[in-house]
Parts: structure tokens; sequence; C-alpha cells
């Protein structure tokens, strides 16, 4: 390896091409795919969740043990009433993230028929997509471990009323979430049905790819999001010009 050459790469001297090593790639591909998928970063939202719960709980056990006072903003009321508020909740929460993500992933699918694959791996990998869907999916189980902590004690019901005040707060702003979603949905399809086509490459390799060393792909981005982790498994493009297979060389 050469002087001044990054320790994450390889030089091949036949072709005087820069290719990534295989442990480089290796990172880079692992944390795509830690990326995209719908599970990491909403587990993460649940977990915090959780972790809340047992702070609201912990203060609600203390008021109800008289140790000490809850604010004067916190909702009171009875074991019935706080049960079927949580029951609603919860049914809402997860009746609403249920139809919204089929109806956004149909919606996805039907788009992706003329624009390409690409929109679905855009929507899964996409932060404010994985985000929604971790506070609605935080909001379900924070609600269903409220209603279960509901229970009788020495003094009476325990309601727990802090905990239900914070269910009703992640409610409303799953509203605003949800809102978000919809404009950011809507604004991701808008933006792939009105940008050009790629330019497609064959799925054979022409002699002047195998030449230069060039694995063919089905589509190639702009050069300006040539960073991405699949497309530097083919490429090296930190200055790959954009030109289509009429124009390469023989």
């Amino acid at each position: 390896m050469g002087r001044g050459q990054p320790p994450h790469a390889a030089v091949d001297r036949a072709r005087g091409a820069l290719v990534p090593s295989y442990g480089y790639l290796e990172s880079d591909w692992r944390r795509e795919a830690i990326r995209t998928n719908l599970w990491v970063v909403p587990a993460a939202v649940t977990a915090a969740a959780l972790v809340l719960f047992a702070v609201t709980y912990s203060v609600d056990r203390a008021a109800y043990d008289g140790h000490l006072q809850l604010p004067a903003w916190v909702l009171s009321g009875t074991a019935d009433a706080a049960r079927m508020n949580l029951t609603t909740v919860a049914a809402a929460v997860i009746t609403v993230v249920g139809i919204v993500f089929s109806i956004t992933i149909v919606a996805l699918t039907l788009a992706s028929t003329q624009f390409g694959p690409r929109m679905l791996r855009n929507f899964v990998r996409d932060l404010g997509t994985q985000l929604t869907l971790g506070a609605f999916v935080a909001t379900f189980c924070f609600a269903v471990i409220t209603l279960v902590s509901v229970d009788g004690g020495p003094h009476g019901d325990f309601v727990p009323h802090l905990s239900i005040t914070v269910a009703l707060g992640m409610t409303l702003v799953d509203v605003g979430v949800l809102i978000y979603f919809l404009n950011h949905i809507a604004t991701m399809i808008y933006r792939s049905c009105s940008t050009p086509s790629p330019v497609a490459w064959p799925e054979a390799a022409a002699p002047w790819q195998v030449s230069a060393g060039i694995r063919p792909y089905a589509t190639l981005r702009s050069p300006r999001r040539c960073s991405s982790v699949v497309m530097r498994r083919w490429f090296w493009c930190s200055r790959w010009p954009l030109v289509s297979p009429a124009s390469a060389p023989a």
C-alpha cells in the first residue's frame, strides 16, 4: 500500500483502481443492515418508554403511600375511569398505526412499480419512519403496562394518576407525529415522482466494464448520492463520472 492512501483500501496496480478492503465493506454493510430495518429504533424508543413508566410508577406508589403529593395538573379519577381511558388509548393507538402503515406500504408498493424499488428501501431506512413507528409502539406499551398496574391495595384501589397523565400526553404527541408522518410520506412520494429516472445499466457486464473491474448494477444514482454503502460495494465513487454505456470506452 502506497504512502498517503487510506488504511481501509487496497490498490490494485494492474487496474490502477482503488478497491475497498473486505473489512471496510463488512463494517459498512453491517451498519447499513442495522439502519435498514424497522425494529432497532422502535425497540429503543419502547425501552425508553418502559424506563419512563418505571419512574412514574415509583412516584405514583410514593404518592399512594402518602410520602409525597402529586401536582395539581395530574389527572385524578377512579380505577374504573382509569381502566376505560387506558383501554381506549391502547386500542386507538394500535389501530391507527396498523392502518396508517398498511396504507402507506401499499401506496409505496404501487409507486415503486413505476419509479423503482428504491422507494421502499428509502422508506424503511428513513429515520422519521422509524421514530414514528417507535412513538406509536411506545405509547401502546406504556398504556398497556399502566392499565395492568391499576389494582387494589390496603388504602383502596391503586390508581397511577401520574402514569395515566403521561399516557394521555404521549397520545397527544402521537397526533402530531401522525401529521408529520403523513406529510413526510407525501413529500417522499412527490420527490420520487418528480426526479428524473436514473441511468440504466445492462444486466450483463460489458467488455469495458470487465476491463475496468466494474460490476454491473441495476441503477446508478447521481454523483451527489453515490455515497450509499450498497453502491460502494460495487463502485469506488469518490470521483465517479456519470456516464452511460453508449459513451463508455469499447
